[in-house]
């Protein structure tokens, strides 16, 4: 049994900062690949100026179309609705049988965890694993480590240098037309987002 990493998020849009946690826990975990996956409607945050599902699939294939352990998967796109992680594990369980799944994520996000949907069940039915960039999050972290250990789910949390951006200072920095954000983009997905206009103000 190989262990098959899926790292969700609205990548919106995928950045250096998404592909540098996502390469960097995939050689820590040893996972075998890695699913990329970008959400259809994330019922845990309002997502202002989401693009469109296509488009945002569109750019992550950009920025992995040179690594082979990363692929896109548009399981959650295709799915009407909000997209709950639980739903989602149990449509890839059935797609990779014989392999362990391993939820991806960001100390933000894994401290949450109780406010998902199912979180008991999740835990349980797939490993999870989180970057511990923030130093003053150690002590809450390792609470929620302890907590899904002791409701019977198998998690870790690693160490880890994050790169300081988010898609949201990305999107501002595009909006304003600010060469800069070329530095925090895969090429491929700047030249995308430059070609078709995308987070301009009225565009």
């Amino acid at each position: 049994m190989a262990d098959v990493g899926v790292f969700g998020g609205t990548f919106n849009p995928i950045h250096n900062g998404h592909l540098h946690l996502c390469q960097t826990l995939m050689q820590k975990a040893g996972l075998k690949k890695v699913l990329l996956m970008p959400v259809n409607t994330p019922p845990h945050k309002i997502a202002h100026g989401l693009l469109d599902n296509d488009t945002r699939l569109q750019m992550c294939r950009l920025a992995v179309h040179d690594q082979a352990l990363i692929q896109v998967s548009d399981l959650e796109c295709r799915r009407q609705g909000k997209s709950y992680t639980v739903d989602t594990i149990d449509a890839l369980q059935a797609l990779y049988p014989n392999d362990r799944l391993v939820l991806i994520m960001g100390s933000d996000m894994y401290l949450t965890l109780p406010e998902w949907k199912d979180y008991q069940r999740l835990v349980k039915s797939c490993k999870i694993i989180a970057a511990a960039r923030e130093e003053h999050l150690g002590q809450s972290l390792q609470k929620m480590q302890a907590h899904i250990l002791s409701i019977g789910g198998d998690t870790q949390v690693y160490p880890m240098d994050v790169l300081p951006i988010s898609s949201t200072q990305i999107r501002r920095m595009l909006e304003e037309k600010d060469p800069s954000a070329a530095n925090y983009l895969p090429k491929a997905v700047y030249a995308y987002i430059l070609q078709h206009k995308l987070y301009q103000k009225g565009e």
